[in-house]
Parts: C-alpha cells; structure tokens; sequence
C-alpha cells in the first residue's frame, strides 16, 4: 500500500521518547501486515494520514499510545476521500497502550485535539512517512 499523509500542527512538533504510532494492517482485526507511520507527537497534534489505495486498510491500529493525553481522541476514516472521508470511528487514549480499530476499508486515520473534535478537516501540510 502507498499512503499520503497529511497533517495541521497545533503544536510544537517536537520528537520525544514517547512518540506514538499509526498502523495501516491489511487484514480485518490489526494482526499481520502492515505499514506504519512511526514516532508521532504525543503533544496536542491534529493530524490525518490518508491511504492512497482504492481498498484502503482493513484495520487501524492506534500503537503506544499510553504516552497521549487521555481525552486525545483517535479517529478512522471509512469511504473515499482520504482525510475528507467521514469519521467512522472515534476514541480516546483512555490510558492504553494499543487500541484497535475494525470495521475497515478505513480510506485515512489519526488523531484529533480533545478541544477541537479534531479530524484534520482544514488544509493541511504533508508529511513524509516516517
């Protein structure tokens, strides 16, 4: 898979040792392959990457985040469109380590600030993959 990511920055992006990860799997339920975006802020980012694929992922997987704010909310997007494709799941850090979402093809994932409702849905920048 190929995918264009796209992010705003609400913040500093500023590496830290608990950065974050974003995984796009294959598969329906966050097990086997997969490409990830890696070493995210854990600071309050509103970002979105979007699969370029016409099948998108079949699950996302939200890794490490137990270093996020609790209220900073995790989002899958389903459909077409990439960032611009309807949120269809949507959930907090809540202290884990690794949430996962099933339900795909999700066309883009990321995370959103707790104040704003988050989404990336303004223009953003893009960013290489890490």
């Amino acid at each position: 898979m190929h995918f264009q990511p796209t992010f705003l920055l609400l913040g500093a992006f500023l590496s830290s040792a608990a950065a974050w990860e974003l995984r796009y799997y294959t598969g329906p339920d966050c097990q086997g392959a997969f490409n990830a975006y890696k070493d995210l802020p854990s600071e309050a980012v509103e970002m979105c990457f979007a699969a370029s694929t016409l099948e998108g992922a079949g699950s996302i997987g939200f890794a490490n985040i137990s270093s996020l704010s609790n209220d900073v909310r995790l989002q899958a997007r389903s459909g077409s469109g990439g960032c611009a494709a309807p949120i269809t799941f949507d959930s907090i850090a809540a202290g884990r380590d690794f949430l996962c979402a099933t339900g795909g093809p999700y066309a883009g994932a990321g995370s959103g600030h707790p104040l704003s409702g988050g989404g990336a849905s303004s223009p953003c920048r893009k960013r290489a993959r890490s």
